[in-house]
């Protein structure tokens, strides 16, 4: 089994001022990001990689099911929403890119580097992560052995599944860039298998991002974003 962790297009900035959840649609350049993304895996090339993705499962956030859609739409593929695939920031009223974020020095991030996770409207990391790997191992257990899926997700939810593959004690240990990939590969579990454990997976790539320069299959370089 092959498994593809994508994280989502760049999305708009969005601050809500009456407390409701902020779910943003993507911006025209993660639209783009999007399309070029479904370009490169809709015959995916990589070595050692099988070629057709079987199956789609999204988090039910808008900026994640927009990064779906065009890959879905290439293969065929109604995707499958994973609830618990949505990003830490579940209560949070306000989505800004966190690279803006951490330039501008918001007090958003300041009550992410001082941990005030309640605060700022995100889960609690290690029940974030409990579920994540609780919806990605039933996920992975409904599939079959020889297939190969896409999650398109968050930076936190690829985080929290990485995370535990690898066996770290630290949770947030890489920034995934908008549409990137990172690429999971295991030889032995198929549907009705129960064993869970990290050791059978291999991260193979972390923050693929050819697709984002290359037409898939050349070496043609695309317009810069």
């Amino acid at each position: 089994m092959e498994i593809l962790l994508i994280r989502h297009g760049l999305p708009n900035r969005e601050e809500k001022t009456d407390a409701s959840l902020a779910d943003p649609s993507l911006a025209p350049i993660g639209q783009t990001q999007a399309e070029r993304l479904a370009n490169w895996l809709v015959d995916d090339k990589t070595l050692g990689s099988t070629p057709k993705i079987n199956h789609i499962a999204v988090s039910p956030r808008l900026r994640a099911v927009q990064t779906a859609e065009p890959l879905a739409k290439k293969l065929n593929i109604e995707p499958e929403v994973v609830n618990a695939f949505a990003e830490i920031d579940r209560s949070s009223s306000l989505y800004i890119p966190i690279e803006e974020m951490r330039r501008e020095e918001h007090p958003q991030w300041k009550k992410l580097v001082n941990q005030q996770w309640e605060d700022a409207g995100f889960m609690d990391p290690e029940k974030f992560q409990k579920e994540v790997l609780e919806g990605f191992w039933d996920l992975i257990d409904r599939r079959d052995a020889s297939e190969k899926v896409a999650i398109v997700c968050h930076g936190g939810t690829i985080n929290a599944i990485a995370a535990a593959l690898l066996e770290l004690n630290e949770f947030f240990f890489f920034e995934p860039a908008y549409t990137s990939i990172t690429r999971l590969r295991t030889g032995f579990r198929g549907k009705g298998t129960d064993s869970k454990k990290p050791e059978h997976f291999r991260v193979v790539t972390m923050n693929e991002s050819a697709h984002f320069h290359a037409e898939a299959g050349t070496l043609e370089a695309l317009p810069k974003l």
